[in-house]
């Protein structure tokens, strides 16, 4: 009788499980979308509506919801005041207004101070030759009311152009994802 030899492809099994791996780990884990807007003159004025989508496809999950910004370090200290517009898939409308703290001394306080009492901060600043880079948290735990890609738009409120930002966005993460 003739023994059956077993041959194996080592290289392509390896390669099957790490695809398998891969794919199985992508769909357990969403993660987050990133948009940015280039604004070419390095400004942003009240005549401007920035759109963006939000895709909140799963109504039992939940979302956190923040703005991210460049800007040049020489940007004045300033609150900005935005109205921010959510259209729901179906078309309803909400709408409210938020004001982002653009100041370096203050917000490097603040996050020394959640440091220093181990609280999370709502925002993040991180500066280079670049420029400064922001980030705020705008809401968590969102649990949509309704699945499907939200269409936000964004427009200042403020009567004088804000000069010296390079490019603005939204970030919109599941709440079970790391960034």
């Amino acid at each position: 009788m003739q023994k059956l030899r077993r041959t194996t492809n080592k290289p392509l099994a390896l390669l099957v499980t790490l695809l398998l791996a891969c794919g199985l780990h992508a769909c357990q884990e969403p993660i987050p979308t990133h948009q940015l807007q280039a604004l070419p003159e390095h400004r942003l004025c009240a005549t401007d509506t920035l759109f963006f989508i939000a895709p909140l496809s799963d109504s039992t999950q939940t979302y956190q919801i923040s703005f991210t910004a460049r800007t040049d370090r020489s940007v004045p200290a300033s609150l900005w005041s935005l109205e921010i517009t959510a259209e729901a898939p179906s078309g309803p409308s909400y709408r409210e207004v938020i004001q982002l703290p653009c100041d370096v001394d203050r917000v490097t306080d603040y996050l020394s101070q959640c440091r220093e009492n181990n609280e999370a901060p709502t925002l993040r600043l991180e500066s280079g030759p670049a420029g400064n880079d922001w980030t705020w948290q705008y809401r968590r735990n969102i649990q949509p009311n309704e699945n499907g890609t939200w269409k936000i738009a964004l427009r200042l409120l403020e009567p004088t152009p804000l000069e010296g930002i390079h490019c603005f966005g939204i970030i919109c993460t599941p709440e079970n994802h790391e960034q």
